[in-house]
């Protein structure tokens, strides 16, 4: 019997609920089944996939940047929502990397990470409360971070200790004492200025 398209538009919704109704019934079975064949032709499948993302870089980059433009909220969400309940395992990981790239010592847990986590999420240098990814500025200032004391030590235990990004991007790599001598400069300047002067007087009195 040839094929009869207008017999297949008139009966379109119908298989298709048919075939969206045997899915529901099976998940199990079929998925099993994909499973099975995904394992048996798994190099084949691969060079497929890759294949076509090759051939379809540009529809499925507009494809990605449309389908999170209209779901931007809710994709942002649930990302925050995930780094907040992995906030040590990202910081593992990040701090991991910076090392591996920088070619420093490296030698936390996951386990140490969550020992010297605040558990109040107060920020122990300017103690505001910190919170993971943008605030509602789109700033990264209070969310926090992994610091190292002593930055040529790497990442290792007793070195380490978690900041909110705004005190650690004022500390850098500063010293102590670098950070108090730019905290005195940075007083008087602000003095000067509450006084109304219009030139500033940056003498060294020491």
């Amino acid at each position: 019997m040839p094929f009869d398209s207008g017999d297949y538009e008139a009966n379109k919704e119908k298989k298709r609920a048919q075939q969206k109704a045997y899915r529901e019934a099976n998940k199990e079975r079929i998925r099993a089944r994909e499973k099975a064949y995904y394992e048996a032709n798994k190099e084949k499948e691969l060079a497929r996939q890759k294949a076509y993302r090759e051939a379809n870089k540009e529809k499925l980059a507009a494809y990605d940047k449309a389908r999170y433009e209209a779901n931007k909220e809710k994709v942002l969400a649930r990302y925050k929502a995930y780094r907040k309940a992995n906030t040590e395992k990202q910081m593992f990981l990040a701090a991991r990397h910076r090392a591996k790239r920088n070619n420093i010592p490296f030698n936390l847990t996951e386990d140490y990470l969550k020992s010297i986590y605040p558990s109040d999420m107060i920020c122990p240098v300017l103690g505001f409360e910190m919170s993971v990814g943008l605030d509602e500025n789109g700033s990264m200032n209070t969310s926090p971070s992994l610091d190292r004391i002593i930055p040529e030590k790497g990442y290792v235990p007793g070195n380490v200790v978690v900041v909110s990004m705004r005190a650690n991007s004022i500390k850098t790599n500063a010293t102590p004492e670098e950070i108090r001598k730019v905290a005195d400069f940075y007083e008087k300047v602000f003095d000067q200025l509450d006084d109304g002067q219009l030139e500033l007087d940056f003498t060294n009195e020491s």
